[in-house]
């Protein structure tokens, strides 16, 4: 679990992770593209990305969020 917080203006480039990883948007917005597929995520809304599943980010505003990672044998 980590906690982040990403000012306006932030840009995440198309990435992937070992982990299956869920999200929950705690300030601001973030629009999360997963596999080519935008979607925006407001505050309580909750996303998932896969393990290894290319995904990137952008916050137009200031955004926080709270993450957990987790290992994607033991689901």
């Amino acid at each position: 679990m980590f906690f982040a917080s990403y000012p306006a203006g932030t840009n995440i480039e198309p990435h992937t992770h070992d982990t299956h990883n869920h999200g929950i948007i705690t300030q601001g917005e973030m629009i999360l593209t997963i596999d080519g597929v935008e979607t925006r995520y407001g505050v309580g809304d909750w996303y998932e990305v896969p393990a290894h599943t290319t995904h990137s980010a952008r916050c137009d505003v200031d955004t926080a969020e709270i993450e957990f990672w987790f290992d994607p044998t033991s689901l």
